[in-house]
């Protein structure tokens, strides 16, 4: 319609085709939005990161030789996916003795799996293992533990790896030899073994098993 008197014409006037065209523009832009909006949700609950699943393994740092250790598996599924078919492999240090519990499955010496099943979103969870871990006296001992698991919707398997080690602090019974460095052939020697006990208690029925080479002749004890 006509303008009312003295009112300025503006520089510029959208026409109603100029209109159109930017109701559609700014529709586009938000169906977009929602649509990248919606993306980046989906993705982010079917993505997986191997560092939100965390194993670290809880245990004496000082160990007396022949005495029971307990090591805890702490395991947390911290992502949104759950885990399946989720099995924990544990290696005990050399020389130890697994105390037997159930669900624990010894398949070679010193080397254990056992089976979690499902590990679900946000999940967090702890398994014991005990042992009897043998050595000398200052030696260091370490074994180590992995998650492996399968995350839902993926065909690939992943794992998650921690270590420890743990100090020999003292051995109950030490044994020393006291003999010759050298020896010519056929010549008669003595060999003394020394024992000395740094336990509080008493051992009972205790017995000494000496192996020596097969070129040597044993006389008397």
């Amino acid at each position: 319609g006509r303008r009312p008197a003295g009112e300025k014409k503006p520089l510029f006037e959208f026409t109603p085709k100029m209109k159109k065209i930017i109701l559609f523009s700014g529709a586009g832009v938000l169906g977009a939005a929602i649509l990248i909006a919606v993306g980046l949700f989906l993705y982010g609950r079917t993505s997986f990161d191997v560092k939100s699943v965390t194993i670290e393994i809880l245990g004496p740092r000082e160990i007396k030789a022949g005495d029971r250790a307990v090591f805890t598996v702490v395991y947390k599924n911290g992502g949104r996916l759950p885990l399946a078919d989720a099995w924990l492999y544990f290696n005990l240090p050399e020389n130890s003795e697994l105390v037997k519990k159930a669900g624990v499955e010894e398949y070679e010496s010193g080397k254990l799996k056992i089976s979690l099943d499902a590990v679900s979103a946000g999940e967090e969870s702890r398994f014991e293992i005990a042992a009897r871990i043998f050595g000398a006296a200052g030696e260091v001992k370490s074994g180590d533990a992995i998650l492996s698991y399968l995350p839902q919707g993926f065909s690939a398997r992943f794992e998650s790896k921690t270590s420890f080690t743990s100090t020999i602090s003292s051995v109950p019974l030490v044994l020393t030899f006291e003999m010759l460095e050298n020896a010519t052939a056929k010549q008669d020697f003595s060999a003394v073994l020394h024992y000395v006990s740094n336990s509080g208690g008493i051992f009972k029925n205790l017995a000494v098993k000496i192996q020596y080479p097969n070129t040597f002749t044993f006389k008397t004890a």
